[in-house]
């Protein structure tokens, strides 16, 4: 009977062809796949191609090799015989797909996937060849679909090859318009957020409308234009450097150029490395990165002009004014001593924001050579590093109340007592402590000059902008001390001082509870209360040591145990906590939101961000605010940085952004893929003005 069986079905194979090279189709409603053969048999050492072929309904898409924005690539897994062997898939050309504000790399209609297989020399004559495709799609239209079968198909190896002309015919004229490898000269450079490839010695064709397609999906932003500038030599392609120039790119990357060839769009396979500038006679246009608010391109000069006027300005913001009025009582002490003093400690508390600045972006520019991505105020999406945080304001507190002396004896109530205190250890200490404090904080000018330090592919230039920003943090203080004018009006030592370091005690425990506040948000309940137990732990040492022998040293123990307490913290998700009815932000939520003729605007925030608090509280929680969103029918998402989000993170850097807060706005009239930049200082009329397109 197995006999019978096994004959009928060879029987079956040598006079059903159709069944041979063609195999049954998978329909999901959505799409129909299917395998075509090339021939119905083959002959041992023969190259052929199965194609596997997607019949999609309108209007709905799959994705190329590198899907863009958003997507997952068209997936072969062959399960073959011995006897067979499979290269890679031959891609179509793909179309640019724009979904909203994202552009993705894909295909619509009916593309054909080949592959070419081989039979090994010695298969032999008369044997079956099995051949079974697990394919996986995702489909997309309104909605996104994965979709996945298996798909078989059955050939035997014959003395003569068999050709299917049909199947033949189709797949020859789809290789013939998938793009073919040439060599060009070409040559790609980044600046920056901004990315220019220049491409020589081109084959015939009109490259007016040329499109770059890489490979590589971190090689440039997907959703960002691509301005083509030719010249009598060759083109130059303008548009916005991704997040692997972080890293960089030390060999050539590969791609497909695709052009207007007769009328009809084609393309090339080519190969494109970093390097100097090809002279191709082209007027660059305008680059879509690295730009300020203007859309302008910002360089180098500007990014170290903005990062010192937000040094200035960052002084002035609510998040540093405790630490900065310590240094104010600092000054105010000394500005009737010697000037030698005044100036020395000046310049310590200088040398301390200029050594803590340069410890966190070599710190940053180790992690994100790793591949992370992180921006500014990095430190602070770690719940450990906040509740340490919290734990020192709270022990400064502690210090400033007269809870303890870090430093020999108890302070006496009078100003000469205090005046004879600090030093230049104290203000190199109140530097660092400035600058730490400063990092949940964003000035105006400061943002764009740090998106552009940090998405610069250059660790001097990084190092540059962020020495100008420390340089525009310290300068008010050294100015002041090489002012003999303003160090005479200050007034003179006294008791006054006392209490006023007294009062400065409060505003660092309420710096010291935002920070316990922003564990909760990462680290939930639990998290918190390891600070608070911190808290309280550190206070009890303050109190054993005062005793005498073995309290003294459990008075230690304590301390130990306190600073040891916020590393048991964990991140948890975090929400945001804006009273607006909200949405949580992504890229395809914008997408949707818009193909619903919906105005869009995304808060970039952050719990540990002071300004996006202080933006939220006094502008975006205001009625006349809400009441404005509601009449605009104006969508509120949320992209919550709160934790470590590389999707966030790299939306920041394709707006040359490298931290919060960032305000975007899709107005509903506007087709462009790009958010409308808002000023990081909100206000209300302002707001309201632009949901109300007025």
């Amino acid at each position: 009977m197995r006999a019978l069986f096994l004959s009928l079905f060879l029987w079956l194979i040598a006079t059903t062809s159709a069944f041979a090279t063609t195999s049954l189709s998978v329909d999901t409603g959505r799409v129909e796949a299917s395998l075509l053969s090339s021939h119905y048999t083959v002959t041992p050492g023969q190259t052929f191609q199965i194609a596997l072929k997607t019949e999609l309904d309108e209007n709905w898409h799959t994705y190329w090799r590198n899907p863009g924005d958003s997507g997952e690539p068209v997936q072969i897994t062959w399960i073959l015989p011995d006897a067979l062997s499979a290269d890679d898939i031959v891609w179509p050309l793909p179309d640019t797909i724009p979904t909203g504000p994202i552009i993705n790399y894909g295909f619509e209609g009916a593309p054909l996937f080949p592959v070419a297989f081989t039979v090994a020399e010695n298969a032999a004559i008369g044997s079956i060849l099995e051949i079974e495709a697990q394919v996986y799609y995702l489909v997309c239209y309104d909605i996104c679909i994965p979709e996945d079968g298996t798909l078989r198909i059955v050939l035997q190896v014959s003395e003569t090859a068999d050709l299917n002309d049909e199947n033949a015919a189709a797949i020859v004229e789809a290789i013939g318009q998938a793009p073919r490898e040439i060599a060009v000269r070409a040559a790609m450079q980044a600046d920056g957020a901004a990315l220019s490839i220049q491409f020589s010695d081109l084959p015939e064709g009109d490259f007016s409308d040329a499109y770059f397609f890489p490979y590589d999906k971190t090689l440039l932003v997907h959703s960002d234009p691509q301005v083509v500038s030719v010249g009598p030599d060759g083109i130059q392609i303008d548009t916005s450097a991704s997040f692997g120039w972080q890293d960089g790119f030390s060999g050539s990357q590969s791609g497909v150029l695709a052009f207007d060839l007769n009328g009809e769009r084609t393309g090339r396979i080519v190969s494109v490395a970093p390097g100097p500038a090809i002279a191709v006679g082209a007027v660059a246009g305008n680059l879509p990165g690295g730009s300020g608010p203007s859309g302008a391109p910002i360089g180098l000069l500007g990014a170290i002009i903005g990062a010192f006027i937000g040094g200035l300005i960052l002084n002035l913001m609510p998040c540093v004014f405790p630490v900065i009025s310590l240094k104010a009582l600092s000054l105010a002490k000394s500005a009737h001593s010697e000037r030698a003093v005044a100036r020395r400690e000046a310049w310590a508390y200088a040398f301390g924001i200029f050594a803590t600045f340069a410890i966190l972006v070599v710190v940053l520019l180790a992690i994100k050579a790793g591949g992370a991505e992180l921006g500014w105020g990095f430190q602070l999406q770690n719940p450990i590093f906040v509740g340490l945080m919290a734990l020192l304001l709270f022990a400064v507190g502690l210090n400033l109340v007269g809870v303890f002396e870090i430093a020999g004896g108890t302070y006496q109530g009078t100003g000469a007592g205090l005046a004879g205190r600090g030093g230049l250890s104290g203000s190199f200490f109140t530097g660092a402590l400035a600058v730490l404090v400063a990092t949940p904080c964003a000035a105006p000018f400061m943002a764009t000059a740090v998106g552009y330090a940090l998405l610069s592919e250059s660790a001097f230039v990084t190092m540059l902008v962020f020495a100008a920003l420390a340089a525009g943090f310290a300068a008010p203080f050294i100015l002041f001390a090489y002012a003999p004018g303003l160090l005479s009006k200050l007034p003179k030592p006294g008791p006054w001082m006392v209490r006023l370091r007294e009062f400065l005690s409060f505003p660092m425990f309420a710096a010291s509870l935002l920070f316990v506040w922003v564990v909760g948000n990462q680290a939930g309940v639990d998290g918190m209360g390891l600070v608070l137990l911190a808290m309280l732990a550190f206070a009890l040492a303050v109190w054993l040591l005062q005793r005498k022998g073995i309290w003294r040293i459990v008075g230690v123990a304590t301390i130990i145990l306190a600073i040891a307490l916020p590393f048991a913290a964990r991140t948890e998700t975090a929400t945001g906590s804006a009273d607006i009815a909200t949405d949580a932000w992504s890229p395809e939520r914008v997408a949707e939101l818009r193909a619903e003729g919906r105005p869009v605007f995304v808060d970039f925030t952050a719990d540990w961000c002071v300004t996006c608090k202080v933006n939220e509280r006094l502008v975006l929680k205001t009625d006349s605010v809400k009441q404005a969103f509601a009449e605009t029918n104006t969508a509120f998402l949320i992209a919550d940085w709160t934790n470590k989000n590389d999707v966030i993170a790299r939306e920041l850097e394709s707006y040359g952004r490298a931290g919060v807060p960032l305000y975007l706005y899709f107005p509903a009239s506007d087709n462009s893929v790009r958010g409308q930049v808002l000023p990081q200082i909100l206000t209300v009329d302002m707001l309201l003005n632009t949901l109300k397109g007025t």
